[in-house]
């Protein structure tokens, strides 16, 4: 090919794994109340038994944006919450509009759940051809499953939601 392609206005999410030791882990697992609640308080990140998840995702985030080669002096998570998805439920369509960075840690999963990311280009799905083979570059409906002490960040704009919890099990 004489040329060159480009992908302008890409949008990255990073995926990370075993972010916490199994020691770790179970603290912040024991550690989260929901009072009878789908989620918890939104402010997480201020518990000591946080600290270190804390820690790890500031660090993740701090990978995040010097890859792209953003100029910041200091991180900081202003809320932290734990959700649970209830049978029958699921968690709609939103994005978090406060903040430049977001992100989900999955402390337990039954790796059947998935974070589902809409394409923020709305116009992108107006008209467009049948796909041989869905890919990062011609979806606009992405998935990631969720897998136990994985960290995904993603920017606060992007829209994601989980889909129903078909299962007689909290998720």
């Amino acid at each position: 090919m004489n040329g060159e392609v480009n992908y302008l206005f890409p949008v990255k999410v990073m995926r990370f794994f075993d972010i916490l030791s199994q020691p770790d882990l179970d603290n912040v697992k024991k550690s989260l109340n929901f009072n009878n609640h789908w989620q918890t308080k939104t402010n997480l990140q201020n518990n000591k038994i946080f600290e270190t998840l804390k820690t790890s995702i500031i660090i993740k985030s701090y990978q995040y944006l010097n890859d792209d080669f953003y100029v910041f002096e200091d991180l900081q998570i202003n809320e932290m919450w734990g959700n649970v998805l209830k049978p029958g439920k699921m968690h709609e369509p939103h994005n978090h509009s406060n903040n430049f960075l977001s992100g989900v840690f999955y402390v337990e999963s039954d790796e059947e759940t998935s974070i589902r990311f809409l394409d923020p280009k709305s116009a992108a799905s107006i008209f467009k051809p049948s796909v041989k083979k869905w890919t990062l570059s011609n979806s606009d409906t992405w998935f990631y499953p969720s897998t136990k002490n994985s960290l995904i960040l993603f920017p606060s704009y992007l829209l994601h939601y989980v889909p129903m919890n078909n299962t007689k099990n909290d998720r």
